[in-house]
């Protein structure tokens, strides 16, 4: 969730609210007196939004679905890595979950196990992308609020180099 502090001295957030017909994304926007208040105007927003629509499956039975409907698109490797992260890491933690009691709490603690357990950024990030559109054939099926809509992927981390010879340094900025 991004907060502004507008020039007026309010404060502003905005949340994705479905697509235009161009295919952009549509935005509703809160504002508020104070920062505190605009959280809860969101929260509140996100609550209404969440009561719209339900899914009676499981995380194991969205995932199951899911990935028949998406066979036919990808290829063999595509569809086999799917499955090992989702059999290694995603339904473990989430699999007997009914899908509408999923939220980005959970999301991120799932994350902060996975930074926990010595995982890369990019992988736990890969992990997240492969939930993301999980949920997004959820909320088309389902019409279902995405817990995922404003979840943050972690940073990569900085590599740092360092050059131990003049011979390194010289061949490097040679370039």
């Amino acid at each position: 969730m991004n907060i502004y502090l507008r020039k007026d001295g309010r404060f502003e957030s905005r949340i994705p609210n479905g697509k235009k017909s161009d295919g952009k994304r549509k935005y509703l926007y809160v504002f508020a007196r104070t920062k505190e208040l605009c959280i809860e105007r969101v929260q509140a927003i996100r609550e209404s939004d969440r009561s719209q629509g339900t899914c009676p499956l499981t995380m194991t039975d969205l995932f199951s679905e899911w990935y028949r409907s998406i066979l036919h698109r990808v290829k063999e490797s595509t569809a086999a890595n799917y499955t090992m992260k989702a059999d290694k890491h995603i339904l473990p933690a989430f699999g007997n979950l009914l899908v509408g009691d999923i939220t980005a709490t959970h999301i991120y603690s799932f994350i902060t196990d996975k930074q926990q357990a010595g995982f890369s950024s990019r992988y736990i990030a890969d992990m997240v992308v492969l939930m993301k559109s999980i949920f997004k054939y959820a909320v088309q099926t389902y019409q279902i609020a995405n817990p995922l809509d404003g979840i943050a992927l972690p940073k990569k981390k900085n590599l740092r180099f360092s050059f131990s010879t003049k011979q390194n340094r010289r061949l490097c900025s040679s370039t």
